[in-house]
């Protein structure tokens, strides 16, 4: 692995330094704390519940 593909990752939360990591990695990596699990969680019920609901609007329900 070359040092250009090695790049410092923090916290998506809190920006805590998680170490040293390829390019490619998870934009919801958390330090672990309570909080930022917490935060993360609910960005992903969110992004859930909305794709429902696009889905829902989408299939043509709730258009009574």
């Amino acid at each position: 692995m070359s040092k250009s593909t090695l790049k410092m990752q923090y916290c998506c939360y809190c920006g805590a330094e998680l170490g040293i990591y390829e390019k490619f990695h998870s934009d919801r990596d958390t330090c672990g704390k309570l909080e930022c699990e917490r935060y993360v969680r609910d960005e992903m019920e969110a992004e859930r519940d909305e794709a429902h609901r696009q889905l829902d609007e989408d299939m043509g329900y709730g258009r009574w």
